[in-house]
């Protein structure tokens, strides 16, 4: 536990210097430069490198590493950059380099994403936290590598759709599924620049209604797949509030669209709605499952937070910060609290 108490303290400390001093501008080539995402990018590629055993799918990787058949198992999916990754830690003998590779690209371009979103705005570095919050976000991600690289490489590419790239996001989309399959399903994400919210609310409930439909006649026909539902939602405890979180957050997100201007906002939010969707339509599987299928979409939290933050005045900025820091760390801690098992808790090393 004190492994993540110290991790949310040193992205405190960063947060807290980025919003009240200029200590971590240095001078760069002539002008200045910012380190914040140096630093965070550091701490978090170490964090993720140096674990072991964290993740209920650390088992997996790390056995088809070491038995130097990860690129057969997941290259003949599509998923190519998934299976380099981890056929280069075969080749090396030491399958801690494949986290750490992961944790390279992956935090890279989540930091860069959120650099272009808000190029020179401080506000950028609460995106950071919202992450750590998400529930598909950092404890997920300790866990679900090859979906995390995707969703990763997927988040950078939001910024084609909002630029109306539509050649550069299809390209993203195709890398990302060489990294996670599933990738491919968000190839739909490009057509929230022409639908509106109405229409995609409508699409949204027409889905939830039609899924739920199909998925409680297998459940009645097929006696396996009671058990096997059954199976994955005996590892859903908290997911409820997990739940609670992203419905509370589209809410959110909704009233801020009064007051948060520009074209991309709306996009962003649009994009949110189909993480939600995706959620409701197998809300009744398994949550984990459900959370997982809204991937990147639910990662555009970390763009929408940071832009109602800029809505308010200063003196009220600093109030509201306040009470986002405080939803954001009580939301990280309960994700770990209701963490199954050994998984996470307590934080191992290999050093």
């Amino acid at each position: 536990m004190e492994a993540y108490v110290l991790l949310i303290f040193i992205v405190t400390v960063v947060i807290l210097l980025q919003e009240n001093t200029k200590w971590l501008n240095v001078k760069w080539a002539g002008g200045a430069c910012n380190i914040s995402y140096l630093i965070l990018y550091m701490v978090f590629v170490l964090f993720y490198s140096v674990r072991e055993g964290i993740g209920y799918d650390y088992g997996m990787y790390r056995g088809s590493i070491s038995g130097g058949y990860a690129y057969d198992v997941y290259a003949p999916n599509g998923e190519i950059i998934s299976a380099s990754l981890m056929d280069f830690a075969s080749y090396c003998e030491n399958y801690h380099i494949y986290f750490a590779l992961v944790a390279a690209i992956s935090f890279f371009l989540i930091i860069r994403s959120l650099h272009d979103n808000f190029a020179r705005e401080k506000v950028w570095i609460w995106g950071i936290l919202v992450f750590m919050a998400l529930p598909i976000g950092f404890m997920e991600s300790l866990s679900i590598q090859r979906q995390f690289l995707a969703m990763s490489v997927l988040m950078y590419g939001i910024k084609y759709i909002f630029k109306g790239c539509l050649y550069k996001y299809l390209l993203t989309v195709i890398v990302a599924t060489m990294c996670h399959v599933s990738s491919a399903s968000f190839i739909i994400l490009y057509a929230v620049r022409f639908v509106k919210v109405k229409t995609i609310l409508i699409i949204g409930m027409l889905l939830t209604i039609l899924t739920n439909f199909v998925l409680n006649l297998l459940v009645d026909y097929f006696i396996q797949i009671q058990g096997y539902l059954q199976m994955m939602n005996a590892d859903s405890a908290g997911g409820w509030g997990q739940y609670i979180f992203y419905m509370l957050m589209l809410c959110m997100a909704a009233f801020f669209r009064r007051y948060v201007r520009g074209a991309e906002y709306d996009i962003k939010f649009k994009i949110y709605i189909f993480g939600i969707i995706a959620i409701q339509m197998f809300i009744n599987v398994d949550l984990k499952v459900a959370f997982r299928l809204g991937g990147v979409a639910l990662y555009t939290l970390m763009l929408i937070i940071p832009d109602c933050i800029k809505c308010f005045k200063s003196l009220q900025r600093i109030f509201i910060k306040l009470i986002v820091y405080a939803v954001l760390v009580g939301m990280f801690i309960y994700n770990l609290h209701i963490s199954s098992g050994d998984y996470y808790v307590p934080f191992k090393t290999w050093l």
